[in-house]
């Protein structure tokens, strides 16, 4: 009787989702957009760049998930999606190019200077097995001794500056300060799209156009941040007259 009764239950269920939608784009102004993003991205790059959008719109409250899992925009877990890598989507969905993301390998520069008697990374798990960037890093690295594994982005980071490896992080992660030099093996550079992705029912929201015209704004205008390390933007910022 159960298996009978699924499908109308999940008609109804998807009847209520739509329903949902639509009167959000009917809604007004204020209100919560919910966003799911990369965790190293929303950590390390969204939340910087929220108080402008607060600032022009107060009365809009950005939910934002830290999760690499897929959100299901079908059922309405979220108003907008982003994405870093290529991604599938079902058709019902809209799906924008915004940015590039790079990535480059990073050590302590006394690891760096003992990379030539040995080289040690850090490395991906196997949770991140057929990922482009542990196959990259696996390709380069082949041989070398790993001293490290995990699925977090933020603890190859940590490992990076203790030392214990040299790691392949997203060259917006690097901060001043944080004593990570960039180690070049003199292959072509490792990037990958960000997406912005959302259902085409929301996008009559004035809140959700409102929030995801404000991500692709800050997303062109850090380009250089999200594509290139930090010692060549620093070399290439003009210098201040005295």
């Amino acid at each position: 009787e159960g298996r009978e009764l699924l499908p109308f239950a999940e008609s109804l269920a998807l009847s209520a989702t739509s329903f949902e939608r639509r009167a959000l784009g009917t809604a007004s102004l204020a209100g919560t957009v919910r966003v799911s993003a990369p965790p190293v991205l929303v950590t390390h790059f969204l939340v910087q760049q929220l108080p402008a959008l607060a600032e022009k719109h107060p009365e809009i409250c950005v939910e934002l998930s830290a999760d690499r899992r897929e959100a299901n925009l079908l059922r309405g877990d979220v108003e907008i999606v982003l994405r870093i890598g290529a991604v599938e989507v079902p058709p019902d969905l809209i799906v924008r190019k915004v940015g590039r993301v790079g990535y480059g390998l990073y050590g302590t520069p006394s690891l760096l200077a003992e990379a030539q008697k040995g080289r040690a990374f850090v490395a991906f798990d196997e949770t991140m097995r057929g990922t482009a960037q542990k196959e990259w890093l696996e390709a380069r690295a082949a041989g070398e001794r790993v001293t490290f594994r995990s699925n977090d982005l933020f603890a190859h980071y940590q490992a990076a500056r203790v030392g214990l490896g040299i790691a392949l992080l997203p060259h917006f992660m690097l901060e001043p300060g944080d004593g990570l030099a960039p180690f070049t093996l003199g292959t072509p550079p490792f990037e990958r799209d960000l997406s912005l992705i959302v259902h085409p029912d929301v996008r009559r929201s004035a809140r959700v156009t409102a929030v995801s015209r404000h991500l692709r704004q800050v997303i062109q205008s850090h380009a250089k941040r999200l594509t290139t390390p930090r010692a060549l933007r620093e070399s290439r910022a003009p210098k201040r007259a005295r």
